[in-house]
């Protein structure tokens, strides 16, 4: 996900209980979803759950994004960029099985699309997914090419290779072309690509592009960068510190700015206020982007399958070479690439199928292994992701236990707080003070070898904007300077 956008996903399995997952997924995304269903809601909910669809998108993306939500396996989000506007859809069709009941349900659904648009009547439309409509074979593409045609839409994909397809059959390893882009704009749509690498059966992605207009990605305004991205400090090396002064440095060099020159002690002009707050937040953004290089993702590491490594890895690796071997060959439906492509493939599935079924047995030999080979330190990391965070809750605060008492002791605390006269927007003698210092002479100048002394004696933390300690401790003279004048 975090190479696109915005991700569109069918066929995603997740009911209304499940929806609470997806907050899990990335916290850099926001989503809209369709849960998944079970049929008829009087059955039993036992089995797979049918359909569903969601969108996922950046939070800062730069542009208006509105949620809608349909009926029917159908979802969208409107953008807002400048003075274009985009409706993007996300469908999921029902599949082919030759019976009339599967024709009526596919009209019915081009049939509810049909009324979207018109309800909606947009600039431009997107319409993306899975269509379950081969363009070589079945019935329901003629439907979709006459729903297409009335509308003057263009299907953007078909410009791919005839032999295109997104779809290989897990049980009878057949092709077939059954997601597709449906675009108003066809000239807006570039760089559609079928993601052979990135697995092995099933749904392929499809990936393509979308010229919205100018994006202005921001910044989460809340912790300046993006949570995830840390830097290493005790891996920051000798060659590490050389290169980020030298950036930092780089974009001090032709830096001027009037206010920080003003020698009025008791300056109030608005206008150098504001370019007091400029150069802050240049000095902020020069840091952040000068030791951009050197940071790593922190975030949550992917739920690996127990066993992976040692069980499926090598397979998987084998089963995706067998395919993209057997698809260079023209996925010839005999021979030794064919044979071997499903020989592969079942062998990854009986793999990854023996892990999940047997999880627990995999992590207990894991740490029957780690513990046989005296390796202490593994046999403990294991154990406490065995056990799992324990979390102990007070249930005692200051001699209190009863909730109302509980909750009236914490609102005397925070009203102690709120009401200290040190605590005010201006406190007591602050006006005073103020009078005391311009009418005196306490202006004193503070050097550059004195801040360079405060800041080698800084304790190791990062503060609101994301400025690290080390930061300003492997600063070169010239943001020494920049400070000092400040």
């Amino acid at each position: 996900m975090k190479y696109s956008d915005i991700v569109l996903l069918q066929e995603i399995c997740l009911t209304v209980e499940d929806i609470i997952f997806c907050d899990s997924i990335d916290v850099s995304f926001e989503f809209v979803i369709n849960p998944s269903v079970y049929g008829d809601e009087n059955v039993t909910c036992e089995g797979r759950p049918k359909g569903g669809v969601a969108i996922f998108w950046k939070k800062f993306i730069g542009v208006k994004i509105i949620p809608l939500t349909f009926v029917n396996n159908i979802i969208g989000v409107k953008i807002i960029s400048g003075n274009k506007e985009w409706l993007i859809l996300n469908v999921y069709f029902p599949c082919e099985n030759y019976s009339r009941e599967a024709l009526c349900l596919y009209r019915e659904q081009l049939a509810e699309l049909h009324n979207i648009l018109t309800d909606e009547v947009p600039v431009n439309v997107v319409i993306a997914g899975d269509f379950n409509a081969d363009p070589s074979k079945g019935r329901f593409w003629s439907e979709l090419k006459s729903f297409t045609d009335s509308l003057l839409f263009d299907v953007a994909d078909l410009s791919l290779p005839i032999d295109t397809f997104t779809y290989l059959s897990p049980a009878h390893s057949s092709t077939s072309w059954l997601d597709h882009v449906v675009t108003s704009d066809r000239e807006s749509i570039t760089n559609i690509v079928v993601g052979y690498d990135r697995c092995i059966y099933d749904h392929f992605p499809l990936t393509f592009d979308v010229d919205v207009g100018d994006l202005n990605y921001t910044k989460n305004p809340k912790k300046g960068i993006e949570s995830k991205k840390f830097i290493n400090w005790t891996k920051f090396s000798e060659e590490m510190r050389v290169a980020y002064a030298t950036r930092l440095e780089d974009f001090f060099e032709n830096y001027w700015n009037e206010a920080i020159f003003c020698n009025n002690k008791v300056c109030s002009s608005g206008v150098h206020k504001d370019k007091l707050n400029e150069a802050y937040a240049f000095l902020v953004e020069s840091i952040l982007k000068s030791s951009e290089e050197f940071q790593f993702d922190n975030g949550k590491k992917n739920n690996i399958t127990p066993g992976w490594n040692d069980h499926c890895r090598h397979k998987y690796n084998d089963a995706k070479m067998a395919f993209l071997v057997w698809k260079q060959k023209g996925k010839i439906r005999v021979g030794f690439e064919f044979d071997n492509m499903k020989k592969t493939r079942l062998e990854f599935r009986n793999a990854l199928k023996f892990c999940r079924s047997n999880e627990e047995s995999i992590r207990n030999e894991k740490l029957f292994s780690s513990l046989q080979e005296k390796n202490k330190t593994e046999f403990w990391r294991k154990v406490r992701q065995i056990k799992g965070k324990s979390i102990s809750y007070a249930s005692i605060i200051d001699g209190e236990s009863d909730s109302q008492a509980v909750v009236e002791c914490f609102s005397m605390k925070y009203k102690g707080i709120f009401d200290d006269i040190n605590s005010q927007d201006r406190p007591v003698e602050f006006d005073n003070q103020i009078n005391d210092y311009c009418s005196n002479d306490y202006y004193k100048r503070v050097t550059q070898r004195q801040i360079q002394v405060a800041l080698s004696s800084l304790k190791c933390g990062v503060g609101w904007d994301s400025i690290h300690s080390n930061h300003l401790k492997f600063a070169p003279p010239a943001v020494i300077g920049f400070l000092n004048q400040l």
